[in-house]
């Protein structure tokens, strides 16, 4: 008697990947992972990250694998499978994704709500370093320094933030709010006359960061990093004003109007120099 024996083979496809984290681009994700820890008995020879709706795939030797194609938008799930001489394995867990159009900073400012008259924005020179020239906030902390830093597109993710001084300490206490194209910084805790560059990082889950420097001095109404002379002539021309978009600066307690208490607040800073 014969009997007919089929060999098995010993190999197998390998082990699923453990899925990473998935960073948004402009119509794109890219897919990070660690390798299976079984390769099936043969060498690894590529992965497929597929994201659904869709099933749209992208392909690569190693991590991470970046799937193009997909719409600006639109919430995925991606995962990721390995493949070696016999076959595909099974696929990881799902990581979310949502792809968005290229960020950019338009621009920073410090914005002040000066009672009933409404919120006023200075205009950040965000290039300008923390050691040179940087902008100044004259106007007092109040409940808090706001700035607004502006992108070219919806924010979906505020990310982290944070502040040092211009001796690179952390200073303050942050906190982060998003509205449409905004990321809205509420700075408290910064002493006057007093320097800082706030960072933000990972917006919109992009690693590129961005940051702004500004020096705090109440009553530098003119924007010289000084309080002189100049400053006190200023908020006094204007005082019993209501405040609007061409005296703001001057309504130094953002109270809505310009008055004595003004006045005081500059007085009391006179001679003082926006330290470096």
């Amino acid at each position: 008697a014969s009997v007919t024996v089929t060999p098995v083979s010993s190999v197998l496809p390998p082990g699923a990947p453990t899925i990473g984290i998935a960073t948004p681009g402009n119509t794109q994700a890219t897919i990070a992972f660690t390798p299976p820890l079984a390769d099936g008995g043969s060498a690894i020879t590529s992965y497929t990250a597929s994201c659904n709706p869709g099933n749209i795939t992208g392909n690569n030797i190693a991590s991470p694998i970046t799937v193009t194609g997909l719409t600006n938008g639109t919430a995925y799930t991606c995962s990721v499978s390995a493949s070696n001489a016999v076959g595909t394995g099974p696929s990881s867990a799902g990581v979310a994704v949502t792809p968005l159009p290229a960020l950019a900073l338009v621009s920073v400012a410090s914005r002040k709500t000066h009672g009933a008259a409404g919120d006023f924005d200075i205009t950040i020179d965000n290039a300008v370093p923390i050691s040179a020239a940087v902008t100044t906030e004259s106007r007092g902390i109040g409940l808090g320094h706001t700035l607004v830093f502006q992108f070219n597109n919806p924010v979906t993710a505020a990310g982290s933030v944070s502040v040092i001084d211009s001796a690179a300490i952390p200073v303050g206490v942050a906190t982060l709010s998003t509205a449409a194209n905004n990321v809205m910084v509420t700075l408290t805790g910064i002493a006057d006359n007093k320097r800082v560059t706030v960072t933000l990082t990972n917006v919109n889950s992009i690693v590129t960061p961005f940051s702004a420097s500004i020096g705090f001095l109440v009553g530098d109404v003119n924007g010289t990093r000084s309080v002189n002379s100049s400053d006190i002539s200023g908020v006094k021309a204007r005082s019993g004003q209501p405040t609007d978009a061409l005296n703001f600066k001057f309504d130094v307690n953002a109270s809505g109007a310009i008055n004595s208490s003004d006045i005081s607040a500059v007085k009391a800073r006179s001679g003082l120099t926006l330290a470096p």
